[in-house]
């Protein structure tokens, strides 16, 4: 329940994303332990946060998720759970990160770090993977190698 309405507030305004970076105690940090450890039920809620938040949040933010909280290395590890709806939020994380990272011509660090986290032979792997959604989110990644 608390992610579900974590994941309303990061679908809104970049106000309202940042005070969920700003907050007291750090929410992110929280919604990436949960990502890498409750049930999958929560996971996929604690990942709706991060794919609300990555849309309209700052650069500073994207950097503090990718640099501090490590939040590639928690979607690359999601990568290897066989469920639909955490690969599809997993690679639609990723996408988006690496879509704001070229924005700022930052897309090749990002790729040279999914690269040391052998994301790239993950996501190969997973393009025979049946849903076609988790299929449109690795043509998307695909664009930026």
């Amino acid at each position: 329940e608390a992610c579900w309405a974590l994941s309303n507030i990061a679908g809104g305004s970049s106000q309202q994303v940042q005070a969920l970076f700003d907050a007291t105690p750090p929410v992110f940090p929280k919604v990436l332990e949960i990502m890498r450890t409750s049930t999958l039920d929560v996971r996929k809620e604690a990942l709706w946060v991060a794919v609300n938040g990555l849309d309209s949040c700052s650069w500073e933010s994207i950097l503090y998720l990718v640099d501090t909280l490590q939040v590639l290395r928690v979607l690359c590890e999601l990568l290897s759970i066989n469920n639909s709806a955490i690969l599809s939020a997993a690679l639609q994380c990723i996408h988006k990160v690496l879509k704001r990272a070229a924005e700022k011509d930052h897309v090749a660090r990002f790729i040279a770090m999914l690269t040391d986290m052998n994301a790239i032979d993950a996501i190969e792997n997973l393009q025979s993977h049946g849903s076609s959604e988790v299929h449109r989110y690795i043509v998307a990644i695909g664009r930026y190698f």
